[in-house]
């Protein structure tokens, strides 16, 4: 008589493996979302207003446009959750006009621009749409053109923004597609400076002078955005 607890035995008195039961099978590790590095090219338009110091030319009124080119990764993930973060570098070129003067000052130069947010995604299949809450920073490095001999102008600004975009994205293979959206921001806080250097002149004495450059609240900057995605 077999005894309790002893393997079971076939005929010719070998023991038999016991066969584990309620052992699921491994499952495939399923994706929690969809990663998008996307390169752009970015036509920023902005426009504040300046506030000089009160011995300076007044306040100034500033708009430009710029052509830029930017890095962009948007997070989406299976819940609907959204974010972004982006980098963009290019050239800007614009106008300044202070109250107390006669004309127009026209500066060009280098723009540095850094943007984070969170938001959602209601659409994130082959169609993607995303909506964030944007916040960001921006520096320029600007200077006069050649139309001002014997005078240098220059400005450098620094602002933080807050604001919102819209992106949509069509997939067109697993891992490519093209994605175009727009950001709408304001101006939070700008801090920089403007300098005047004048030299060179028969008719004037040399002169320089730089007055700093602060404001709050100011302006819309819209920039639409074109590019394409790489998706993981």
């Amino acid at each position: 008589q077999q005894g309790y607890g002893q393997p079971q035995q076939d005929n010719n008195g070998y023991a038999q493996p016991q066969q584990a039961y309620g052992q699921p099978a491994p499952q495939p590790k399923q994706k929690t979302g969809m990663s998008l590095q996307t390169l752009n090219l970015a036509i920023p338009v902005e426009n504040e207003t300046w506030e000089m110091d009160s011995d300076g030319p007044g306040d100034t009124e500033w708009s430009s446009v710029g052509y830029e080119f930017s890095w962009t990764r948007y997070r989406v993930n299976e819940s609907g959750y959204s974010s972004v973060f982006g980098l963009t570098l290019g050239y800007v070129s614009g106008e300044m006009e202070p109250e107390r003067a006669n004309r127009g000052i026209d500066l060009s130069g280098m723009d540095f621009n850094m943007k984070f947010g969170w938001g959602m995604a209601p659409v994130a299949n082959d169609v993607i749409v995303a909506m964030h809450v944007l916040m960001g920073i921006d520096f320029k490095l600007i200077e006069n053109e050649d139309d001002y001999p014997g005078v240098e102008y220059s400005a450098f600004v620094f602002d933080v923004m807050l604001g919102g975009d819209l992106i949509v994205g069509f997939r067109v293979t697993e891992n490519f597609g093209f994605v175009a959206g727009v950001d709408v921001t304001t101006n939070l806080l700008g801090l920089g400076a403007f300098s005047y250097d004048r030299n060179n002149s028969d008719d004037y004495d040399d002169y320089d002078d730089s007055w700093g450059i602060s404001y709050l609240f100011s302006g819309i900057n819209v920039v639409p955005h074109v590019g394409v995605a790489f998706i993981i």
